[in-house]
């Protein structure tokens, strides 16, 4: 049984353009179908490509993760001004607190813009 989830139409041009989304309520598989420029395109997923190997991808991703916050307890978690999955912004006045190498030629761990 498959269900739509949203369609999507330009009612100034009488539907030249249209998107629909298509949901395979057995196995969650979507399937993309979209009218535009006289164009029919169907998108569907195909899984993991033959040499995808997502688990050192998500390893990498934890060490990495692990790494900042130890950047972060390291400097203070109240003077941190933003992190992300792969930044963290501190005040240049804050520097002297991190301990985790900062020149390239060391080890690339951290890099400091401008520097």
């Amino acid at each position: 049984e498959k269900k739509v989830i949203r369609d999507e139409y330009d009612e100034y041009t009488g539907r030249e353009y249209w998107r629909e989304e298509v949901v395979n309520i057995d196995t969650g598989e979507m399937t993309i179908m979209t009218k535009l420029m006289n164009k029919f395109i169907v998108q569907y997923s195909e899984g993991e490509g033959e040499n995808a190997l997502p688990a050192i991808a998500a390893h990498i991703t934890e060490n990495a993760r692990f790494v900042l916050w130890e950047v972060m307890r390291e400097i203070g978690l109240g003077r941190v001004l933003y992190c992300d999955t792969d930044s963290v912004k501190i005040r240049k006045s804050d520097m002297d607190r991190v301990q985790w190498p900062l020149d390239e030629k060391i080890n690339r761990v951290l890099t400091v813009p401008g520097s």
